[in-house]
């Protein structure tokens, strides 16, 4: 697993929260619709945070200038320090589970990662010329650079602005502010690439994430390609050596088109499943289909998003595509059999469950805890799988319906489940990623 992983601080904004953000040009920057692609001022974290909140958006900006972070620290309380990134979550969750053996890229050796990451997670450090696995209770030292993730985590309702303002939130979720000078280059250290070389027969599945991190100006003269292209080598010698592999590819949400183009054409081809929610395919689709980006834009239905993700299908037929959105999940691939499809089903709906969990409690710690789920399915997502369906054999002369919520045709698969509802979640950030990791897993 690889390759962000990084310290997450958690920060809860309430009602009265905002009426503390002190600016001079607070009452223009509410005037402002078109957001940044990175935050370079107050100002610009400000316009990113409120546009967030006031969207109920799970969104994430890169924080470019490093005193804004200084006025994050000044300005709110941090209500929780945790392990953050794609990876690291996901690292966390299948060693606690007991459900893999976890082999993790950790991008810096650094000592404020021990009591944060599971000390049973394999991580691979070099002694005498020789590369093994260790606990990260084995780690000394520390690295200083910087890899804080700041997660702003909102509910429904009404928020006041320090003028006589107030915006008001539609949808729970979380803003996320990172200022990361290591996982923005895609630090991997040698021994993890020598060591994961060496054993990679041993495993049966790589889930990658960060590449939206990704941030050439923190290195003179380099580009998203000259970034990606070891890894890409990397890839390549792990498949040379085990074919049977499969890559999973964890999206986050970036507007960055040139980042985007570089994704699509040197990594998808190389990888075997991708994993997104909504926002993140608006922002692919916004590069590479305008037209499909504007029908989804202006509705947010299980039709416009199944047609969204088809649109990267048809480009690369290979690929299993995971769709994760507020009251359903989707995924196409090529056509499978009826005993894989609903095998596939059934991992869909564990992870949904896993899922609730975590939202609920805001951590899983056993795999017994899903005994405990009050399961309240989505109404809405229930109609919205149903209207898809409908549509689906509308459009298709040859399909085929396996069983409730699978349908093939000649081509292609699609599998749609409703979620759990879990109301007053504790817990937003990875909900994405469990589902993503554990659907794959299950189904494997």
């Amino acid at each position: 697993m690889g390759f962000n992983v990084n310290i997450d601080k958690v920060i809860r904004i309430r009602p009265d929260t905002l009426q503390g953000l002190k600016s001079k040009n607070l009452d223009e920057i509410l005037l402002q619709k078109e957001v940044p692609m990175d935050i370079n001022s107050i100002e610009s974290f400000i316009l990113c945070l409120l546009s967030a909140i006031e969207g109920g958006k799970a969104d994430e900006k890169l924080i470019v200038a490093e005193d804004v972070c200084d006025w994050i620290e000044n300005t709110f309380v941090v209500d929780e320090i945790k392990i953050g990134g794609q990876a690291g979550i996901m690292a966390n969750l299948l060693t606690k589970l007991e459900l893999a053996d976890v082999l993790l890229s950790l991008p810096v050796y650094d000592a404020s990662f021990v009591g944060l990451l599971h000390d049973r997670i394999n991580i691979p450090f070099e002694s005498n010329g020789k590369c093994s696995v260790q606990p990260i209770t084995k780690l000394q030292g520390f690295e200083k650079k910087r890899f804080i993730h700041y997660i702003f985590e909102f509910d429904k309702g009404i928020y006041y602005l320090a003028t006589s303002n107030s915006i008001e939130c539609l949808r729970q979720n979380r803003f996320i502010a990172s200022h990361d000078t290591v996982n923005s280059l895609l630090e991997i250290k040698n021994c993890f690439k020598k060591y994961s070389l060496e054993n990679i027969q041993k495993y049966s599945i790589a889930i990658v994430s960060g590449f939206h991190l990704l941030n050439p100006e923190m290195q003179d003269n380099t580009t998203y390609y000259d970034i990606i292209a070891p890894i890409i080598s990397m890839f390549k010698e792990w498949k040379k050596t085990n074919p049977d592999l499969k890559i999973h590819l964890e999206f986050a949400a970036t507007r960055d088109k040139e980042l985007i183009k570089a994704i699509f054409q040197r990594l998808l081809p190389l990888v075997n499943s991708i994993g997104l929610n909504e926002q993140e395919l608006l922002s692919i689709l916004e590069t590479t289909n305008v037209t499909t980006y504007k029908k989804l834009r202006k509705e947010m239905s299980s039709v416009n998003l199944f047609e969204g993700i088809l649109n990267i299908w048809v480009k690369y037929p290979h690929l299993r595509i995971h769709l994760h959105y507020l009251g359903y999940y989707l995924t196409i691939s090529s056509r499978l059999h009826e005993k894989h499809a609903i095998k596939r089903k059934q991992a869909l709906i564990l992870s949904a469950v896993f899922a609730a969990v975590k939202a609920k409690n805001g951590s899983i710690c056993s795999i017994n805890e899903i005994n405990n789920v009050l399961c309240s399915v989505s109404k809405s997502g229930y109609e919205e799988i149903e209207g898809l369906l409908s549509f689906l054999k509308s459009e298709y002369k040859s399909i085929d319906e396996i069983e409730d919520g699978i349908m093939s045709t000649d081509s292609f698969t699609v599998i749609g489940i409703p979620t759990i509802i879990v109301k007053s979640a504790q817990q937003l950030v990875g909900v994405g990623d469990t589902i993503s990791v554990l659907a794959l897993l299950l189904e494997n």
